[in-house]
């Protein structure tokens, strides 16, 4: 459930500032679920949102079908269910398991990708990957790409281009 990013108070309440003061956390909407071929949500998934939503921080679980975010800071995600996918910020998200493909234009270079051994920090290109439900992940780059990407790891750090 999304909630407004906005709180509507009745005029008759106190004008004490703390009276203001909501219980609810309002978060702001930080990516656009743009298109979806055949999507299937999992079972288990608490958020099912539908073509054209707005989307806070949350959580994707997809047992099948495409979904494409756009995320507002420029990049776009395209997650191919089974996949469990988190949204985290403008410019950020996290795989846990299953494939995406990310199309990161310059204005939203520095866009990150966690997974579970370490991350992937764009750098303005097009790349792919796909987490393993053992939490290995395999990592591609578009051809013909001007930029690269940084991959941290547990271990390492490592940059293509």
């Amino acid at each position: 459930v999304q909630s407004s990013p906005i709180k509507v108070v009745n005029n008759t309440e106190s004008d004490d500032p703390k009276s203001l003061v909501s219980a609810d956390i309002i978060l702001d909407s930080v990516a656009v679920l743009t298109k979806s071929v055949g999507v299937i949500w999992d079972e288990t998934a608490n958020f099912r949102p539908n073509l054209g939503d707005t989307l806070e921080p949350s959580n994707l679980k997809l047992s099948n079908g495409l979904a494409q975010i756009e995320f507002l800071q420029g990049a776009t995600v395209v997650l191919e269910g089974p996949v469990d996918f988190s949204i985290i910020n403008p410019n950020e998200g996290s795989l846990t398991l299953g494939k995406l493909r990310a199309i990161v234009p310059e204005v939203a270079t520095g866009f990150t990708i966690s997974v579970p051994k370490g991350r992937v920090i764009d750098l303005g290109t097009d790349f792919g990957l796909h987490v393993h439900a053992g939490g290995s992940t395999e990592s591609r780059m578009a051809r013909n790409t001007p930029r690269g990407v940084i991959a941290v790891t547990e271990h390492c750090r490592v940059f293509v281009a």
